[in-house]
C-alpha cells in the first residue's frame, strides 16, 4: 500500500505531531523540555517564516498547529527535531535517539 499524497497549502493550518522513541516519557524533566521547546520554537517565525498557532506538550509527544506560507516547514522541523534531540540526549546522557521517527503532519 502506498503512502497518501500530502498536499500542504499556505491557506490552511497544518497539524504536526511527533512522539518520543518507544512511547517513553521525555528523557529530561518536563519543565526543562518546555523551556527547550520554547527556545527552538522561537526560531520558527524568525528563521523559517513559519507561524506557530498552537503548541501543546504532552508527557511523551507534542502537537503543533502552524501556517507555512513559503513552504519552509520541512527545514524548520528538521532543525527542531535534530536540535531538541541533541540537547535532550546531552542533558539526560542518552546515547540513542530521542524521537521515535519523523514528525507527522
Amino acid at each position: 500500500m502506498s503512502k497518501y499524497l500530502r498536499v500542504l497549502s499556505a491557506d490552511f493550518p497544518i497539524h504536526i505531531t511527533a512522539r518520543v522513541n518507544n512511547r517513553e516519557h521525555f528523557p529530561c524533566p518536563d519543565s526543562y523540555a518546555w523551556d527547550l521547546f520554547s527556545d527552538y520554537l522561537y526560531l520558527f517565525p524568525v528563521g523559517f517564516d513559519v507561524k506557530i498557532l498552537l503548541f501543546v506538550m504532552m508527557p511523551n509527544h507534542f502537537h503543533m498547529v502552524v501556517r507555512d506560507p513559503l513552504g519552509n516547514l520541512p527545514f524548520a522541523m528538521a532543525y527542531f527535531m535534530r536540535e531538541t534531540s541533541r540537547e535532550m540526549g546531552r542533558v539526560s546522557k542518552r546515547i540513542n535517539k530521542v524521537w521515535g521517527g519523523p514528525y507527522h503532519s
